[in-house]
C-alpha cells in the first residue's frame, strides 16, 4: 500500500508538473485557518481581509508599487512610450480608487446611505465578473457563497432542488473532514459553525478499517493528531439535507434559479451565455459547471465523457441502533473479499451504513428483497454488521450503482469550467469526493479575484481564462491522487484473503501474511491522512 501510495504520488507529480508552490493558496488556508480557530487575544484582522490585502499586494494592487515603477522611468529615458502609458494609467487608476474610496466613505458619513454593490466596486475599481453556476448542489452553493461574500455577481440555475434533496436523502450522511472544514470557515466563518454544530464529530474517536468476519482491527488512522497539531476543525459528519439548507440560506433564494437546466452554452471570446432547457439564456463572464457526474457542461466543453461503473453497488440505510463501544469508535470499514460495509455514528442515536458488493451494474432486487439478500451477503460476519442489518427497517434501505469518471487532462476552456464531481467524480471510500468539491470552490473564487484585480475594465474578458487555467493547475495534481488512492483501495479487495479455504467444510486458516502487511498499509494510510488534513502542506 505505501509504495502504491509512493507511486500515485510520482505518477501525478511527473504528470501535472507538481512544484512546492502547486498547492500554496491551499496551504495558506491550512495556515491562517489554524490562527482563525485559535483563541488568542487582541486577534483583529479578519481572514477575508488578510487574505485580500495578500492578493492585493502579490499582483501589484498598491500605490507605492506604482509611485516606484514612476520614478524608475524618469531616471530611465529608454523605457517606451508604450510602457509609460501603461505606467501612468495604472497609477490613474489607483487615484481614482482612492477617489471613489473617499467619496464613498463621506457618503457612508453623511447620511448613512448603504452604498450599493457597483459603487464599492467601483470604490476598489475592481469590476467583478458574474458567475454562472450551473448545479445547485454542495460545490454549486459553496462556490455561490464565496462568491457572494467577495461581491461577485453570482447566479446558481438548479434542475430541481427537491431532486437535490433527494439525492441526499439517497446518498446519506457526508463525511466532512478537517481540511473541508477549514477551507468552509475560510469562505464563511458563521456558514462553518453552523455546519459544525449540526455535524456530529467522529474525529476525536478512532476510526479505522476492520476485518469482517472477525471483528479484528486491521488498522486504525488518526483523524485528530493531523488536524489538532494544526488548529483545524475535528472532522464531522452531517445529513446532506441538512448541509444543503444550511448553504440555501446562506446564499439566498435570489441568488439560486430553481426549475433551471443548464444544457448549452455558447461562448464568444468575451462572454458566456448559458442555455436552459426552456429556452432562456443568461449571460455572464464565466459559467462553471458544478452539474455532477452526469454534467451536460463537461459534455459540451470536451465532447462525450464516459462515465465508468466502479464495480460495486451500494445499499444504505439509518436505524436507531447505537454500538456499545459508541464512545470511542466513530467511523470504520469492515472489509472483505470483494465486498466492503462501512458504519458511522450520525448523532441522536442513530448509526448510517452502507454495504459494497462486487457486480455488474443494472441488478435488482424484488420487493421486501433487500434485506434478505444483505443478510445473505453479509450474514456471517461480525455480530455488529448483523445486527445494524436486522434493526434497519426494509422500507428505509436504499440502493444504487457506484459511478465515477476517469481524470479528465483538463477542466477549462476559454470563459468554462469545471468543478467537483463534474470535473473528477471518485469513488466515495475516502470520503473526500465533497471535501475535494469544497476546496475546488476556495481555489476558483481566489483565481477569479485576482483576473479582477489585474484585469481592471476591458481586459478582463482576457484575464478569465488564464484565471481558469491557474485554478485547474493548483487543483489537479491533489485531486489525481486522492481519486487513483480511492481506485486503489476499491480494487485492492479483490485480493483480501484473510482466510484460506483448506477444503475441510467450514475450517479455514487464517493468512497471517496479510495480517502482517497492515504494519506497511498503516503507515501509508498515516502519510495519507497527514496531507489530505494538512491541505498538501
Amino acid at each position: 500500500m505505501a509504495s502504491s501510495l509512493g507511486a500515485c504520488f510520482g505518477h501525478y507529480r511527473a504528470k501535472f508538473g507538481g512544484s512546492a508552490k502547486l498547492e500554496g493558496d491551499l496551504g495558506v488556508v491550512m495556515k491562517k485557518a489554524r490562527v482563525l480557530n485559535s483563541e488568542a487575544a487582541g486577534f483583529s484582522l479578519s481572514f477575508h481581509g488578510a487574505l485580500m490585502r495578500e492578493h492585493w499586494d502579490t499582483f501589484g494592487g498598491s500605490l507605492k508599487l506604482e509611485e516606484d515603477s514612476h520614478e524608475r522611468m524618469k531616471k530611465n529615458p529608454r523605457v517606451s512610450r508604450s510602457s509609460r502609458s501603461k505606467f501612468h494609467g495604472a497609477l490613474q487608476l489607483e487615484q481614482l480608487a482612492s477617489q471613489g474610496e473617499n467619496n464613498l466613505m463621506k457618503k457612508q458619513n453623511g447620511n448613512g446611505v448603504s452604498p450599493s454593490k457597483l459603487e464599492k466596486n467601483f470604490a476598489k475599481g475592481v469590476k467583478k465578473p458574474r458567475i454562472l453556476i450551473a448545479g445547485g448542489g454542495i460545490g454549486g452553493l459553496v462556490l455561490a457563497l464565496a462568491a457572494k461574500n467577495r461581491g461577485f455577481d453570482v447566479m446558481v440555475f438548479e434542475r430541481n432542488l427537491s431532486a437535490v434533496r433527494g439525492e441526499g436523502r439517497y446518498r446519506g450522511s457526508i463525511q466532512l473532514q478537517s481540511n473541508a472544514l477549514a477551507v468552509l470557515q475560510a469562505i464563511d466563518k458563521k456558514v462553518a459553525e453552523r455546519v459544525m454544530d449540526a455535524g456530529c464529530v467522529n474525529g476525536n474517536r478512532i476510526n479505522g478499517m476492520i476485518d469482517g468476519i472477525s471483528g479484528e482491527w486491521f488498522v486504525r488512522y488518526d483523524y485528530f493528531t493531523p488536524a489538532a497539531e494544526r488548529g483545524l476543525p475535528l472532522t464531522r459528519v452531517i445529513s446532506r439535507i441538512t448541509l444543503q439548507k444550511i448553504l440555501m440560506d446562506a446564499v439566498g433564494p435570489d441568488v439560486v434559479y430553481n426549475m433551471s437546466n443548464v444544457v448549452d452554452f455558447t461562448d464568444d471570446g468575451t462572454k458566456v451565455t448559458a442555455i436552459l432547457s426552456n429556452g432562456q439564456q443568461y449571460e455572464g463572464d464565466v459559467l462553471v459547471g458544478a452539474d455532477g457526474i452526469w454534467s451536460k457542461v463537461r459534455g459540451k466543453l470536451f465532447g462525450k465523457q464516459d462515465v465508468k461503473y466502479s464495480s460495486y453497488t451500494c445499499y444504505s440505510g439509518l436505524t436507531e441502533f447505537v454500538p456499545p463501544d459508541n464512545e470511542t469508535v466513530g467511523y470504520r470499514v469492515f472489509l472483505g473479499y470483494k465486498q466492503f460495509f462501512v458504519t458511522m455514528d450520525v448523532g441522536d442515536g442513530k448509526t448510517q451504513w452502507y454495504a459494497f458488493h462486487y457486480e455488474p451494474p443494472g441488478n435488482s432486487d424484488p420487493p421486501e428483497g433487500k434485506k434478505r439478500r444483505l443478510l445473505q451477503l453479509f450474514g456471517n460476519w461480525c455480530n455488529l454488521v448483523v445486527d445494524l442489518l436486522h434493526k434497519t427497517p426494509e422500507t428505509t434501505i436504499l440502493r444504487r450503482d457506484i459511478y465515477e469518471i476517469d481524470m479528465l487532462g483538463t477542466w477549462s476552456k476559454g470563459h468554462v469550467t469545471l468543478l467537483g464531481d463534474a470535473a473528477h467524480a471518485m469513488q466515495p471510500n475516502l470520503g473526500q469526493g465533497g471535501c475535494m468539491a469544497i476546496e475546488d470552490c476556495y481555489q476558483l473564487i481566489i483565481e477569479l479575484e485576482k483576473a479582477a484585480k489585474l484585469g481592471f475594465r476591458n481586459r478582463l474578458c482576457k484575464e478569465i481564462p488564464y484565471a481558469l487555467k491557474r485554478y485547474e493547475s493548483k487543483r489537479m495534481l491533489r485531486v489525481g491522487i486522492l481519486h487513483s488512492i480511492s481506485r486503489l483501495a476499491a480494487d485492492s479487495l479483490s485480493f483480501y484473503h484473510p482466510y484460506f479455504d483448506v477444503g475441510l467444510g467450514t475450517i479455514s486458516v487464517k493468512n497471517h501474511l496479510l495480517f502482517e502487511a497492515r504494519h506497511f498499509v498503516q503507515f501509508g494510510l498515516s502519510v495519507m491522512m497527514d496531507w489530505i488534513t494538512a491541505g498538501n502542506r
